[in-house]
């Protein structure tokens, strides 16, 4: 006998947000999340299920430069497309397939998939998971840091980071899985705490642990780490807090100094060290990033010039020749673009 849509219903809502602290915002089709600046990505929804409306009730999470959908979704069959860019599934419960041609690969609970955007299709049962975006420019530079050289790692195929299991675990949760129940305990202290920590640096850093320890170069890169350790300490870790938080100022390295308490010398060598750039280089990268975000999902009356100022540009000159180095794209024509896509949804609405 077929199942109800009652029953359906009770099953969905079974499956618990994967963070405590947070109940569900919003109640929404799955296609109303995904476009340009979307969590996932262009692409297009559909029920696995004839007599089961798709929806998706989540929360997101803000981690400076990267949000977090939490959230659970009935039977989905999705496809996502974006160049240069992953998807993360961190599965809580359920058991979602990836499938791309012939080849295809299944998450247990505790699972985690990163999938690249290039339209194959996932299929999420009744599913409760975590899932944000990672930019292939960004993990690959994290990869060379911690690694050394240049990663041989092909972010442009799935990777089965963890396929979790479908019994408990014996064996101790992902450094990933960790970081998630520490998010969930920050966040019942301070809803909006997670947004000036930095978090999603420390995410890109996980994930680019599991891969290394994928690809046998862990043992080499440990070493490098232990080496590493006496050059580095927690002061730069406050400082490069700091910067996220105020890279919409007019930051000179006197005030990293100042901040730091290093010298100028020495903080190029540790930045060199860590992030492959000096320590100016990387506050152009935060107020870049803001900037992307920004003009993703501009407000009316919002324009390229204002944008830039607010992420801490005083040049609108500089900012274009930066934004189009970036991202290979004039900032005018991606706020073109998101008016446009937000104009085609309110007409749609």
């Amino acid at each position: 006998m077929p199942e109800t849509n009652d029953h359906h219903r009770e099953r969905f809502a079974s499956l618990p947000l994967p963070l405590r602290s947070i109940g569900a915002e919003c109640s929404q089709r799955p296609n109303a999340l995904m476009g340009e600046g979307k969590v996932f990505g262009a692409g297009s929804c559909s029920s696995e299920f004839r007599s089961l409306e798709p929806r998706v009730d989540f929360s997101l999470i803000e981690l400076g430069g990267m949000t977090i959908l939490a959230g659970k979704t009935t039977p989905l069959a999705c496809r996502e497309e974006g160049r240069g860019i992953s998807s993360v599934i961190v599965c809580y419960q359920g058991s979602p397939t990836y499938k791309e041609g012939s080849s295809s690969l299944r998450l247990q609970k505790g699972g985690i998939l990163m999938n690249p955007r290039q339209g194959a299709e996932i299929r999420t049962g009744f599913l409760s998971s975590f899932n944000f975006p990672i930019e292939h420019q960004r993990m690959q530079r994290t990869l060379r840091v911690m690694q050394g050289e240049d990663s041989k790692i092909d972010l442009d195929q799935a990777i089965l980071l963890d396929p979790g299991e479908s019994e408990p675990r014996e064996k101790p949760p992902s450094p990933l899985s960790s970081f998630f129940a520490y998010l969930d305990a920050l966040l019942q202290e301070n809803r909006y705490m997670s947004m000036g920590l930095g978090l999603d640096e420390q995410i890109y850093r996980l994930l680019a642990f599991s891969l290394l320890q994928l690809n046998g170069s862990f043992a080499s890169s440990q070493q490098r780490w232990m080496t590493a350790t006496a050059r580095w300490s927690a002061g730069l870790d406050t400082l490069v807090d700091y910067i996220h938080t105020h890279a919409h100022l007019n930051l000179t390295l006197t005030d990293l100094e100042e901040q730091s308490h290093y010298s100028g010398r020495r903080l190029q060598q540790l930045f060199r060290q860590r992030f492959d750039c000096t320590p100016m280089q990387y506050v152009r990268r935060q107020r870049l990033g803001n900037a992307l975000q920004k003009l993703q999902s501009a407000l009316p009356g919002d324009t390229v010039t204002r944008i830039a100022r607010d992420c801490g540009y005083r040049h609108i000159s500089n900012f274009t020749t930066d934004f189009r180095k970036q991202y290979g794209r004039h900032p005018s024509s991606l706020l073109r673009t998101s008016r446009s896509q937000q104009q085609q949804k309110a007409q749609a609405a």
